[in-house]
């Protein structure tokens, strides 16, 4: 009842007295079928305020971006509700929490939401519409790296497939980027320098969601290490290197969350964290870029927080990991997993040989 309400607003009543109220409504039948761990439920009720932001994407951009904005303000709050439910539902249970609002796979998220506005871009008859909606584009992206800071920041995701899901939309979104700047839309002028700013600040999540954490899992932090590279890497290639200037920097964030309370059985997540670094070292990239070339040296170095004794009992992990890496480089091949940092680390690197 409440969806089809959105969907014939009388012209005297303007869009944001209906809107605004629903997603509001949503919000808390989402908010007490998390609370009484009805997660299937809940997470429908989610998608119906993601429906609606994609309703609101056909009316004034003032009115898309009010909506956007009150929709992530309710998700924020349902965040922790839905990473309590997954625990509870176990590992086994396959349930995606807000699964909605930030998996790729499905048409009504997040980052599908953004590369319908980048199909705008091409869309555009005029220059004048071309800049409304790249202004319109800039905006979605604040919207989007503020939500995505602040999530980072408030939550215990510990081993979360909402980690997963969020890295995958960001990836999403830097994959749209690169398209523009390889193939202009008509009315594109080639300076993609905001976009490519406000990228960066998306990438903000990186930093913040295994900082200062009581746990991490490590193959969350395996899985946003390989994106970062993977980012970094097609951004460089397409004339950008301070997109990986700002992985770089992500990634030594992530390297110093790793090493707060580093043991044993951390060794290995630190080792593959530093073989994907060695590969971006190795692939030529940063050869004409002095200064993420100190970047890498100093990533690769022992961590400020790690002491010279634990330091070396890692060595024999972050060599393994390593050599590991090197190997699969060096034996080539076609990989099926296109968007990954490998594929694309053997793709820069070509056949010569890879140094040890």
């Amino acid at each position: 009842i409440l969806w089809e309400a959105t969907l014939d607003v009388p012209k005297r009543i303007a869009k944001a007295d209906v809107h605004i109220p629903i997603v509001n409504g949503l919000h808390d039948i989402a908010v007490a079928s998390y609370s009484g761990f009805r997660f299937r439920f809940a997470e429908t009720v989610t998608r119906y305020q993601m429906v609606i932001v994609g309703t609101a994407s056909f009316s004034e951009a003032s009115h898309y971006v009010e909506v956007l904005e009150a929709v992530l303000e309710k998700i924020e709050l349902q965040v922790p509700l839905a990473i309590e439910n997954e625990k509870a539902a176990g590992a086994s249970s396959g349930i995606l929490p807000l699964g909605s609002v930030y998996s790729p796979t499905d048409p009504a998220s997040l980052g599908w939401e953004f590369v319908r506005g980048v199909a705008g871009l091409y869309a555009a008859e005029d220059e004048a519409a071309y800049q409304a909606e790249y202004r319109l584009l800039l905006q979605v992206q604040e919207a989007y790296s503020s939500h995505l800071r602040s999530v980072a920041r408030n939550n215990e995701f510990e081993g979360s497939s909402l980690i997963r899901e969020i890295d995958r939309m960001i990836k999403q979104i830097g994959v749209a980027i690169v398209d523009i700047i390889d193939q202009p839309a008509p009315f594109d002028q080639g300076n993609h320098d905001d976009l490519v700013s406000g990228f960066t600040k998306l990438l903000g999540f990186y930093a913040g969601v295994f900082r200062e954490k009581r746990s991490m899992d490590g193959r969350r932090v395996e899985e946003c290490t390989d994106s970062l590279v993977y980012m970094g890497l097609r951004f460089a290639s397409n004339g950008h290197p301070t997109v990986l200037r700002h992985c770089l920097w992500c990634i030594q964030s992530i390297i110093g969350s790793i090493c707060e309370s580093i043991e044993p059985a951390n060794f290995s997540t630190l080792g593959g964290v530093l073989a994907l670094l060695w590969g971006v070292r190795e692939s030529g990239v940063a050869r004409n870029e002095p200064d993420i070339e100190h970047e890498l040296d100093r990533a690769l170095g022992k961590p400020a927080n790690v002491g010279d004794d634990v330091w070396r009992q890692a060595q024999p992990t972050i060599k393994l990991r390593r050599e590991e890496l090197r190997k699969r480089l060096a034996e080539g091949g076609e990989s099926p997993d296109r968007d990954k940092a490998e594929t694309l680390l053997r793709e820069l690197i070509g056949d010569t040989s890879v140094g040890g």
